[in-house]
Order: C-alpha cells, then structure tokens, then sequence
C-alpha cells in the first residue's frame, strides 16, 4: 500500500473522502470517476469509473428488489477480489511515460447540497478508447460496478 507525505495531498484526500462518505450514506452517489490525464498534453489518459446503485433505488416495478444478505466476510472477499484485479490492469494498460495528475469525479443526485470548494467538470472521456468491465461487489446497502476505459496506443503515438 502507498502512503503520501505530501500533506497537501493527503488534506485534499481526507476532504474528498469525507464529502464522499456523507453522500454514499445518505444515498446520494451515482458514480465516482477516478481520471488520469497528462499534466501538459491534458488528454486523458485513464477513466476509471466505479457505478454505485444504492439499495433504495433498486426498483422493479414498483417492488424493491430484496438483496440477498451476504455475510461480511463474503463482501469483503467480493472487495479484495475488485481490488486484485485493479492491481493486475498493470498487465494490461499501456505504461504512462508522462507525468500524469488525477482528478477525482463524483456524480450525485441533482438535488444534492454540494460544498463551494466543488466544481462542475466535463466528463473527461477518453478517445479512442478501450473499456474493460471489472468485477462488482454487492453489499446490503450498496452494488458497486467497475470499468476502466484507457487510451489505446496508436502506431503513431510509439
């Protein structure tokens, strides 16, 4: 596991993460992008998405679908098999030879109070993409699906 000593960074984390929290607790998130785009070319590289469907919006017909209830252990295995496999996209995803920044998208209900310090965004989509579906994981509270697109290397950009 990576650690920042980058105080800044690790502020910038803790606010976000904070907000992040309140607004997966009240059932306010619809997905949450991770971005990864050159610092001077701009484009971006890496679009990681995480689609999170809260328990309440589960409906079919009119009936709440019941989600089956799964022990802690089984949702934290569902967690750290997500996490195995974000690992081994290094196999798979093209090296990023420039020097990158992050920016940390998060997609809430129209209705949601959101703090000053957020701002509107694009969406940051890749071109020419290419999309892998990872695993998901299902909680009581939460179904979580994920997806990496990335740039795919032309012959022109070797």
């Amino acid at each position: 596991m990576m650690v920042s000593k980058d105080e800044k960074l690790r502020d910038y984390l803790g606010k976000v993460l904070k907000d992040l929290e309140m607004w997966l607790l009240k059932g306010e998130v619809k997905q949450l992008v991770l971005v990864l785009s050159g610092v001077t070319s701009q484009v971006t590289l890496e679009r990681w998405v995480f689609l999170v469907e809260h328990a309440d919006d589960k409906e079919n017909g009119g009936n709440k679908q019941q989600v089956p209830s799964k022990s802690r252990k089984e949702i934290s295995n569902e967690i750290a098999a997500l996490l195995r496999q974000i690992t081994a996209t290094v196999t798979f995803l093209p090296m990023l030879d420039d020097q990158c920044a992050f920016d940390i998208l998060i997609y809430t209900d129209k209705e949601t109070a959101v703090p000053i310090q957020w701002e509107e965004s694009n969406p940051h989509l890749v071109e020419n993409a290419a999309e892998v579906r990872l695993r998901s994981f299902d909680t009581k509270i939460h179904k979580v699906e994920a997806a990496v697109a990335y740039r795919e290397v032309d012959d022109d950009d070797v």
